[in-house]
């Protein structure tokens, strides 16, 4: 039986926020974003930063030479323009005999996060437009849209195992969620969404919301096997926190 979908201690959605102390003293934040921006402008430069958007983890030079199409001494000047701009964080991979080792490449989440919403409502925005097409409800097109991706993750990592969380945790990721997988009991794990990128609609109406990213998992799970979905504990999106529920078939 599933958990319930109702939220839990569901708070009006703020009508106003009061700055935090520190944002009268930065006077140079407008500044930065247009610095942000104008990194963001090259097309090239954008295809790595959606490229990183949508990694699990750090990803190194030559994994990104293939999206941007570019040699790779163009690709590292790119890197180091998002870098300064402070989109991206660079580090450096543990060593692995003799030479340089690796840089690897990941958002950094504080100063991505403004510049993925737009791309998360849009995809939120399209999801529901299929729904409507389909004529099925929120909870049935996330099941699609989840059965859809755990194809491409499959077609993206043969030879791997394919594992019901991680692929959730992975395609939560993408969705702006910032998911964490904690395990709960032998057989049970939570995937914990620590960021609602659809707060301000999801306040509104959480039933829609919430129901699509229940079915998404479900459609995961049905696809790949050896684990179902048992619900999701919702929380208010401004503070986050919610929970899918997921346990092995012999759990």
């Amino acid at each position: 039986m599933s958990r319930s979908t109702t939220p839990e201690g569901r708070r009006r959605r703020p009508s106003g926020r009061a700055p935090a102390s520190g944002d009268a003293a930065r006077p140079d934040a407008g500044e930065r974003r247009q610095v942000e921006a104008d990194a963001l402008a090259d097309p090239t430069r954008y295809r790595l930063f959606q490229r990183l958007e949508a990694s699990v983890g750090p990803v190194g030079v030559d994994e990104l030479t293939g999206t941007a199409g570019v040699h790779h001494t163009v690709v590292r000047q790119h890197l180091a323009k998002l870098r300064d701009a402070g989109l991206i964080v660079e580090s450096t991979a543990a060593p692995q005999g003799r030479g340089r080792p690796r840089l690897l490449y990941s958002l950094n989440p504080e100063v991505a996060r403004r510049w993925q919403e737009a791309d998360h409502y849009q995809r939120l925005a399209g999801l529901l437009a299929d729904a409507l097409r389909r004529g099925v409800d929120a909870r049935e097109m996330g099941r699609l849209a989840g059965a859809d991706a755990a194809r491409t993750w499959a077609a993206g990592h043969e030879g791997v195992d394919n594992e019901v969380p991680d692929i959730v945790v992975a395609e939560s990721a993408r969705m702006g969620f910032e998911p964490s997988l904690e395990v709960v009991a032998e057989g049970h794990s939570d995937v914990v969404l620590h960021h609602c990128p659809f707060r301000d609609v999801a306040a509104d109406d959480p039933e829609t919301v919430c129901s699509l990213h229940l079915g998404i998992a479900e459609g995961v799970a049905s696809e790949v096997g050896g684990a179902r979905v048992d619900g999701i504990t919702v929380r208010d999106p401004f503070r986050a926190g919610c929970r899918l529920h997921l346990r092995t078939d012999d759990a």
